[in-house]
């Protein structure tokens, strides 16, 4: 079981990527909560709002919250999250977020 809570992050320029976490994969298992709010990238190729990853996976008991996320500029996507693969067993949950060109 754990949480983390990633608030009010942010990168910003050519090749940001994951305004609170950017890494190559990521497990939310045992029961675990991940909760992101307010996170951003802006620049050019700026994927994922708040997390930028290779590779997800979410389990049946655990949940992703992710509120108010976003990326703005040229070859923006994934308004919270950019993933390459998900498996997604859990909850997922997205208010709010957005991808702006």
């Amino acid at each position: 079981q754990g949480s983390l809570q990633l608030s009010g992050c942010e990168t910003s320029g050519v090749n940001s990527h994951g305004g609170g976490l950017a890494v190559s994969s990521l497990i939310i298992a045992n029961s675990s909560v991940l909760e992101t709010i307010q996170s951003s990238t802006t620049g050019t190729t700026a994927p994922g709002g708040c997390l930028h990853l290779h590779a997800l996976t979410l389990d049946n008991t655990s949940t992703a919250e992710f509120t108010n996320c976003s990326t703005a500029g040229a070859g923006s996507d994934g308004g919270s999250l950019h993933a390459t693969t998900a498996v997604l067993g859990g909850t997922l949950v997205d208010t709010g977020s957005l991808a702006a060109r």
